[in-house]
């Protein structure tokens, strides 16, 4: 069966910068009414900026710079994409999907199927898997996989609700985890091996798996997400573990023969218990989050790019991507790349 490579992946940063200490100061009665120390955010979280979109820019705009810079980078005839996949969990509308509206902006033909998969922070994840086998069973020649995510919405009304000084203790924490949401987009394109013009990243094996009774320990509208941080990494590190012990079963020998490491990006407390585990440095691993915040399903593709961008990949590397989204799901990719 044929091999399905990344046959190209481009990313755009958010222009606007805002550091975690300006957040807080958006805020600053009520933390220091709880006696929280200055630069909590970062303290706890490891993130110290992170990046906004202008309020006016559409999140089909955002997926669309990404996509639309790839696209010009590999000079592809668009008439061949037979699938567009958006993976963000921001959106517009409910309906219409953002896939649809970027399809449209790219110019992509009428045969092209079009869809948005929402699946926390998984949905990069599962839409690679969709595009391989629809790859696989040769019903298209290359799938796009597209991300804008535009957070600032979430992050203003948090802050909004953290100005009233009434509000509880309990309800102020359920709300950091959205202090750490970053904003950016990413685009990738997949092709079996045998049309690939330009790559050799072969995604070798995609392992899932999923713990859903702790559905309900982060939930989130279009105004607000609350998440009971403590819960989820306690969860989170379980689930982790699991889909690790499997890749040891899987992979014979891969933590010894990983070369590089794109784990899930939410906190440095989660970063020092995957190490742990995996008996590594961080320094294995390429985080973002510090300086990007939280990306949702945006993370380990963006911090993909950069690595590549930044040469820090190489010819025949061997590379495990893990990403979780809550519920909790969780799924680990193995690229040589």
């Amino acid at each position: 069966m044929s091999n399905i490579v990344i046959e190209g992946l481009e990313y755009v940063e958010a222009p606007e910068v805002v550091t975690s200490l300006e957040l807080e100061n958006r805020f600053k009665d009520t933390r220091d009414k709880f006696g929280i120390p200055k630069n909590f955010i970062e303290t706890f979280s490891g993130v110290s900026s992170r990046r906004e979109w202008s309020s006016e820019i559409p999140v089909a705009d955002v997926a669309f710079l990404s996509a639309k810079k790839l696209l010009d980078r590999l000079d592809i005839d668009v008439n061949e994409i037979g699938v567009i996949i958006n993976t963000s969990l921001s959106r517009d509308y409910t309906e219409p999907t953002t896939a649809v509206i970027v399809h449209d902006k790219l110019g992509l033909n009428d045969r092209c199927i079009n869809f948005d998969i929402n699946n926390a922070c998984l949905g990069f994840s599962n839409a690679i898997d969709v595009v391989s086998s629809l790859l696989k069973t040769n019903q298209i020649k290359y799938g796009l996989i597209i991300c804008g995510e535009s957070f600032q919405r979430f992050v203003t009304c948090a802050t909004d609700r953290l100005k009233d000084i009434n509000i509880s203790l309990e309800n102020f924490m359920l709300e950091f985890a959205t202090l750490t949401l970053g904003s950016g987009s990413v685009s990738m394109l997949l092709c079996k091996e045998e049309d690939s013009k330009y790559s050799e990243h072969i995604i070798e094996k995609q392992i899932f798996i999923s713990d859903s009774k702790h559905n309900m320990l982060c939930k989130a509208d279009h105004y607000q997400m609350v998440c009971q941080s403590q819960d989820m990494l306690k969860a989170g590190t379980n689930i982790v573990n699991k889909t690790l012990d499997i890749c040891n079963e899987e992979f014979p020998d891969w933590r010894d023969t990983m070369d590089r490491f794109f784990p899930h990006q939410v906190s440095m407390s989660h970063i020092k218990v995957l190490t742990k585990y995996l008996g590594i440095d961080a320094k294995d691993m390429e985080l973002i989050f510090p300086y990007l915040g939280n990306l949702g399903p945006a993370a380990w593709p963006i911090s993909l790019a950069i690595a590549e961008k930044g040469g820090r990949l190489v010819s025949g590397m061997n590379i495990a991507i893990l990403s979780i989204g809550s519920g909790f799901n969780c799924s680990c990719i193995k690229v040589i790349w």
